[in-house]
């Protein structure tokens, strides 16, 4: 998910880029789950310069074990 213009998400605050970049993969159990999220936002709140760059990875997942949500 990108953000072509800048946008004001409050009164105080105004984002110039914003960028959302998401990569999935299979689970244990066969579904579908984000394997990474990365996020790039840069901007100003409160009259003061705003940058942020998160990367997160999500490993190590586990089967739920048969009777768990979502089992028949």
């Amino acid at each position: 998910m990108i953000s072509e213009k800048a946008f004001k998400p409050m009164a105080a605050a105004k984002i110039e880029a914003f960028s959302m970049k998401v990569a999935c993969a299979a689970a244990p159990d066969g579904r579908t789950h984000i394997a990474s999220l990365k996020l790039d936002l840069n901007g100003s709140a409160m009259m003061q310069p705003l940058k942020q760059r998160e990367t997160r990875r999500i490993t190590d997942l586990k089967p739920l074990p048969s009777g768990g949500p979502g089992a028949p």
